[in-house]
């Protein structure tokens, strides 16, 4: 693998693993979905070997939604105001991932924190897309920090989601 003189840290995949059958994946979004769109068309394209099986939303209002519809992806709408608690809110995404027999979950502008809980219940099964180079600004206002910091360069993400929040 050689390095991409084109990026700072991320050396060039030339190979991605391939999965047969597809990988079984679910994507939980609150929003436009952008990166929902880009993991619908690889899917779609056999670019990677997923099979996005539902999207999980919070916002019945978020453009994730129409994507989902665009591509004929299940989808769920879990509005937390609907439960009594955070718990019972996860529950419902947690039992609906087992049901589906997801094999990984990916948080694409999912704007909520997961529990410990809900680590533990898919343990080195959840990614996470998070706008920034991490360590540096964690949260869900990272280009906003960025540019009021005036770095000079920023990028994105992507790593295993763990108990602590974008680590």
């Amino acid at each position: 693998m050689a390095l991409n003189k084109n990026y700072l840290i991320s050396p060039e995949y030339s190979k991605f693993h391939k999965f047969s059958p597809r990988l079984k994946v679910a994507v939980l979004a609150s929003g436009e979905g952008s990166n929902f769109l880009n993991l619908l068309k690889l899917s779609s394209n056999l670019e990677l070997d997923i099979e996005i099986k539902t999207l999980i939303s919070n916002n019945s209002c978020a453009g994730c939604i129409k994507k989902a519809k665009d591509f004929n992806i299940p989808f769920l709408i879990v509005n937390e105001k609907n439960h009594p608690n955070k718990e019972s809110f996860e529950r419902e995404i947690i039992n609906t991932l087992k049901a589906n027999k997801i094999e990984l979950v990916i948080l694409a502008g999912w704007m909520k924190i997961i529990s410990k809980e809900f680590v533990n219940e898919f343990r080195n099964k959840i990614i996470n897309i998070h706008p920034s180079i991490l360590p540096a600004f964690k949260g869900s206002k990272a280009i906003n920090d960025a540019l009021k910091h005036g770095v000079h360069i920023t990028g994105c993400s992507v790593h295993f989601v763990e108990e602590e929040v974008d680590s």
